[in-house]
């Protein structure tokens, strides 16, 4: 707790010096509780009002009011969510107690957008994400059933910057350490199913696309968990525990899978908000 209330007060102060300096007119955090200002109006960015703890909900509350006293110090809340419950979040954003500051609902932010089909979706798209060791230990999950996979796989290893271990033969699959953004879109949109980490920012990506999915939360991680539950429960995705995992399995059981995907409103309530905002300072 110490080196976090040290890091709060570090990014405090380096924008108390910005907006001295450079005569900022408003801030808008992504999730960053320094940053927050007396004088000028700033935004709080979460869709984590209410915080899963496997401790259970005692812990829960406590977080949650420890959160809302430092979201206090904002002007306003944004959350990157349907203003209609359980929207992408569930209970994270959708709490029975919503902060006493000014909250309003952005819907889901991704850089994703819906391209125009390329022809039959045939491939499998397994993307890696998360902390070590948790990344290679379901990496050489998947490539150990990668190796016998009769079909059209792509494997990319979320390794930004290269320099993972070496990989374990992965079959046929075609493999990137990393791809940018505007290739990931296009492979996205071409999958027939993506198997990937149910983390928030990949659940909006996957509504944004409108992806038909395999959620495997990162063991530990209760708010992964919690929202493969969720997705699962609402019939958006098909969900698996790491241990579990069986590729050729799961594949079964999306294609006899009734997905009811959520539909996705790109950026209206966003806009508004942003011009609302700017207007203010």
């Amino acid at each position: 707790m110490p080196s976090i209330l040290s890091a709060i007060r570090s990014e405090h102060q380096w924008l108390d010096n910005m907006v001295s300096q450079y005569g900022i007119d408003g801030v808008i955090s992504d999730n960053r509780f320094g940053l927050h200002h007396a004088g000028v109006p700033t935004v709080f960015i979460t869709h984590q009002l209410r915080i899963k703890n496997p401790l259970g909900s005692i812990m829960e509350t406590l977080s949650q009011r420890i959160n809302y006293r430092w979201m206090g110090r904002f002007s306003q809340c944004w959350i990157p969510d349907y203003p209609d419950a359980p929207g992408l979040a569930g209970a994270l954003s959708h709490p029975a107690a919503m902060p006493a500051m000014p909250c309003t609902y952005l819907g889901p932010l991704s850089r994703m957008l819906q391209l125009p089909g390329t022809g039959t979706k045939e491939i499998v798209l397994i993307l890696l994400s998360g902390p070590e060791p948790q990344r290679s230990i379901f990496e050489k999950m998947v490539c150990e059933q990668l190796a016998s996979f009769k079909g059209a796989a792509v494997l990319v290893r979320g390794l930004p910057n290269g320099g993972g271990a070496a990989l374990p033969a992965a079959g046929a699959a075609l493999v990137y350490d990393h791809l940018p953004a505007q290739a990931l879109n296009r492979l996205m949109c071409d999958a027939a199913y993506i198997v990937c980490r149910s983390g928030y920012s990949s659940v909006m990506d996957l509504a944004a696309i409108g992806a038909r999915s395999i959620l495997v939360p990162t063991p530990g991680q209760t708010e992964q968990e919690y929202l493969g539950k969720l997705h699962s429960g609402r019939q958006h995705a098909v969900v698996c525990v790491q241990e579990a995992f069986n590729l050729e399995a799961l594949l079964k059981e999306a294609g006899l899978a009734n997905y009811i995907l959520p539909g996705h409103d790109r950026g209206t309530a966003l806009e508004q908000a942003v011009t609302g905002f700017l207007n203010g300072c």
